[in-house]
């Protein structure tokens, strides 16, 4: 079966946590902000498109591919899947900067598009859906994969989204890193919920994106920087070294070896001390300067790629005093669709493992 969504959980209102990095330390040359998709300049986004195209047509974006489905059982349905995918989208970005120094890897808010996914910029620059067939169109279309086997890159939804699931909204997954403080109650929200509905929504019944080839699809990894993201919002509010849980009645700790990268949860569990990037919210180029500056890192800076003029669509963070963040939501389509996502399976489609819910 494909990705589903956790019967019991239940995501409310919003307010998102708004993180202020201080400078970076000595392990880091410089601290690099990730920013969401429509918040890059016209420079930017050309500079990551062209890199992201030369990373897809390489033997690169085939292991990418074969990494993921080759650690599906350990990577997933456990508390592990946070920093595991933080560490694999690292992976991406370290191939980007062999073709450009200059990239950041962005993120895509999948939550400011939650009422209507199929009309999101994304799909103008990383192509649309013929719905369960080749992607007609854009930088991706027309192109053989290798792996799992020789064929075009295949998104399932139906272009003008009908039957195409809603996503989380904003206002959700605000409350979701605000109010959950449980690191394995929070994972697994995220995993079940928001997480599954992109791969199932954008995949279908038998998109690249509904299995454990997923990253064959280059929004893989904008959904997956989100992901990351939402987890990087939770750590600043409830610990950057918390982490806890349990898999088959073991407990997790953060010495756990992630395979197949040969280094310990402990060693991505502070994206900006050790992986040396900080996330802005959607609409800021830089995130906001911090309340705990440590002066032991004043002398260090942020690098951040030039801002860029931000539309009205989607949500607007303007931090308060406190940890906690006012959130003002700019109108989106009147009209909520509801669908059901469908449980039928694409075995058919490759031999690969679909994702699969915890047990």
């Amino acid at each position: 079966m494909r990705f589903s969504l956790s019967a019991g959980i239940a995501l409310a209102a919003l307010a998102a946590a708004v993180f202020a990095p201080q400078a970076a330390n000595a392990a880091c040359d410089r601290v690099v902000v990730r920013k969401e998709f429509r918040d890059l300049s016209s420079q930017e986004r050309t500079a990551f498109m062209n890199a992201l195209v030369k990373v897809f047509k390489s033997s690169a974006w085939t292991s990418l591919s074969q990494t993921h489905v080759n650690n599906a059982h350990s990577a997933h349905n456990s508390p592990v899947l946070l920093p595991w995918h933080r560490q694999f989208v690292q992976q991406l970005q370290q191939e980007l900067w062999k073709h450009d120094a200059s990239v950041v890897m962005p993120y895509w808010d999948s939550s400011l598009d939650s009422q209507n996914p199929a009309s999101s910029v994304i799909f103008n620059y990383f192509g649309s859906s013929k719905q369960n067939d080749c992607v007609p169109d854009g930088p991706f279309a027309n192109y053989k994969l290798a792996f799992p086997n020789n064929r075009c890159l295949v998104r399932g939804f139906n272009p003008t989204g009908v039957g195409m699931s809603t996503f989380v909204t904003s206002e959700a997954l605000g409350q979701l890193v605000r109010t959950e403080s449980d690191y394995s109650d929070f994972e697994s929200a995220i995993e079940y919920g928001m997480h599954a509905v992109v791969h199932n929504a954008i995949g279908g019944s038998s998109g690249d994106m509904s299995y454990m080839y997923s990253p064959n699809d280059p929004i893989f990894f904008m959904h997956h920087a989100f992901v990351d993201k939402l987890w990087y919002d939770w750590q600043i509010l409830h610990g950057v070294n918390t982490y806890d849980g349990s898999v088959n009645g073991n407990l997790v700790a953060t010495s756990d070896v992630m395979v197949p990268f040969n280094v310990p949860v402990s060693s991505v569990m502070d994206a900006q001390g050790s992986l040396c990037y900080v996330y802005a919210q959607p609409g800021a180029s830089v995130p906001p300067p911090t309340t705990t500056s440590t002066s032991s890192r004043a002398s260090n800076t942020v690098v951040s790629s030039s801002s860029s003029t931000r539309g009205t669509q989607g949500t607007s963070l303007s931090a308060s005093a406190s940890t906690s963040t006012s959130v003002s939501a700019s109108s989106t389509a009147s009209v909520t669709k509801t669908a059901t996502l469908s449980s039928s399976s694409a075995a058919s489609a490759s031999s690969c493992p679909p994702h699969r819910q915890r047990q």
